[in-house]
């Protein structure tokens, strides 16, 4: 069961402990790192979504242009038009 908390909350606690300062930056650190995977974790999911859209375009318009028998591009052709 997740419990919802208050940052005050937190902090009120962690202003609670006595703390050494080397045990405050292990503490941050282990925050800052934290962060840092949500953000990779998030930046990962957001890039196979926005891969997973375009291949659907992209065979979606595959699909039409063969139904409407347009001829699609080979590869040196799109090479090319870059």
């Amino acid at each position: 069961m997740k419990a919802t908390v208050s940052l005050d909350g937190i902090w009120g606690f962690l202003q609670s402990l006595s703390l050494s300062a080397n045990n405050k930056v292990w503490l941050a650190d282990k925050l800052i790192e934290s962060s840092q995977e949500d953000q990779i974790t998030l930046k990962k999911s957001q890039q196979e979504k926005y891969v997973q859209e375009s291949m659907g375009r992209a065979w979606n318009e595959a699909k039409e242009a063969e139904h409407i028998g347009r001829p699609l591009p080979n590869a040196y052709d799109l090479i090319a038009q870059l």
